[in-house]
């Protein structure tokens, strides 16, 4: 049987009384003492970074969801979380996943963009051209192709 790799939605829903999970996600929630609390090694941290760089979630993941999902790696468990970031992350990785309390139901890949002057944007912040702060919204398949040609123009 896998471990389950716990984030705080998962102790917020009081759905797991055991498991493991991250020093930073014990600093943000109540843990019960049958879980065990354990820090992910610094290149299981640096592989979902990347990830999440792909899935465009890099701008909305905590530290203590980057540290749940690089445990979830480390230790080949299933990671609980409500948050739709970590699920999509894990889902990205091939990595099992509960959701606590919600689920997404399809893996999203994100781009980010400038509302003001509608350029595309290598992650979250402020836009570069104009210092409209960034957005991001589902990268459709069907816009890929104009999105890219746009990209390569400006």
């Amino acid at each position: 049987m896998k471990i389950k790799v716990l984030d705080a939605g998962a102790f917020i829903e009081n759905l797991y009384t055991t498991g493991i999970t991250s020093e930073s996600v014990a600093e943000e929630t109540r843990v019960p003492p049958t879980v065990e609390i354990l820090s992910p090694k610094t290149e299981f941290i640096n592989k979902i970074k990347i990830a999440a760089r792909e899935t465009g979630d890099s701008g909305v993941l905590s530290k203590a969801d980057i540290d749940v999902l690089a445990l979830g790696l480390q230790m080949d468990g299933i990671i609980v979380s409500n948050d739709f970031a970590v699920q999509n992350v894990a889902e990205h990785l091939k990595l099992l996943w509960e959701g606590a309390g919600k689920s997404m139901t399809k893996k999203i890949n994100w781009i980010w963009y400038c509302p003001g002057c509608k350029r595309l944007q290598d992650a979250k912040g402020v836009c570069e051209f104009c210092g409209t702060e960034t957005k991001r919204r589902p990268k459709h398949p069907r816009n890929q192709k104009k999105q890219e040609s746009r990209r390569k123009r400006l």
